[in-house]
């Protein structure tokens, strides 16, 4: 299945939907796309998942995020993380004497 659309596509369903594509789904879009979800939004993929942005991505997320994987690896280039008030480039910890090799304190 290819879909490609070069303007404006709306869709509006009041009742439940199911899509399944049992070979590739291509979707081309040129101009915004914008989903609304009023319920729970469930994706199930069998296989691997690659996405590419060429601009920047804003997630908002207002309640709780949780990602469970195996293994991972995240890179940036540049820019910081911040988890509870703690910055990963910004923070720094105290030298404690007594503290063995490969052992640190708790960050400031």
């Amino acid at each position: 299945v290819t879909e490609t659309y070069k303007d404006t596509k709306t869709e509006t369903v009041t009742k439940a939907v199911t899509e399944t594509y049992s070979d590739t789904l291509t979707q081309s879009v040129t101009k915004a796309v914008t989903e609304t979800y009023s319920d729970t939004l469930t994706q199930a993929v069998t296989g691997d998942v690659k996405e590419t942005f060429s601009g920047s991505q804003t997630t908002t997320i207002t309640s709780t995020k949780t990602e469970t994987a195996a293994t991972g690896a995240v890179t940036y280039t540049s820019g910081d993380v911040n988890a509870s008030g703690i910055s990963l480039t910004g923070h720094t910890h105290t030298d404690t004497a007594g503290l063995g090799a490969g052992t640190t304190s708790s960050p400031n």
